[in-house]
């Protein structure tokens, strides 16, 4: 993805970064330049070792002859701060059935909104998880941080080795109709809405 960048708009690796919004501290631009290095390193392996190469610049011609792109820097912008709001967060788990035989009704706490919100970043942004925001963690006692972040990657994990469970399945759906909600609204205004989701009253017809 970094080097599409800098094939599509030019200048150094620090520049692409800029553009896709990676953290820029010392640790995430050595981990930038690292993975770098490690993608040539592997191209250079191949029988073809320009295979890698031809084939990045072959997805940017395809990229520039398109009209239809998605501004996912726009995207990232609206979303900087951004997570799921309290009412909306219970308009989506009010739709989830509660499991039988379980103890009752499962955990959507603050630290759930805070995992199905850079869930929900991810999908409208296509970035890595690692860099959503995470606005609902910063607000709680410094001794928490971890555990939450713990956590979120712990999901994370479920999602990628399709190991979660019906309930998680249930509001990962509701996660995704939900983005889709949001993504024409943030391409056309740059900003996202609050208090309103695609289950509230009447918004069909608003919208």
């Amino acid at each position: 993805m970094l080097h599409l960048c800098q094939i599509a708009v030019g200048g150094s690796l620090f520049k692409a970064g800029t553009l896709l919004g990676l953290p820029l501290n010392p640790a995430g631009t050595h981990r930038a330049s690292d993975n770098a290095k490690a993608v040539h390193n592997w191209a250079r392996t191949r029988p073809d070792p320009q295979e890698f190469e031809l084939a990045v610049h072959a997805l940017a011609d395809e990229l520039d002859s398109r009209d239809d792109l998605v501004d996912y820097r726009r995207r990232r912008d609206a979303l900087r701060y951004w997570c799921i709001d309290p009412a909306t967060w219970n308009e989506i788990t009010d739709r989830i059935p509660i499991p039988t035989g379980r103890g009752g009704r499962p955990d959507f706490s603050d630290r759930k909104r805070q995992t199905a919100s850079i869930i929900t970043w991810t999908t409208l942004t296509q970035g890595e998880h690692v860099y959503a925001p995470h606005p609902i963690r910063d607000q709680q006692p410094r001794g928490t941080h971890q555990l939450w972040r713990t956590s979120d990657s712990a999901f994370w994990a479920r999602i990628q080795h399709g190991t979660t469970g019906t309930t998680d399945n249930n509001w990962l759906s509701l996660l995704s109709h939900y983005a889709a909600f949001l993504a024409p609204i943030i391409d056309k205004d740059g900003t996202v809405p609050r208090g309103i989701s695609p289950w509230t009253p009447g918004i069909a017809a608003v919208r």
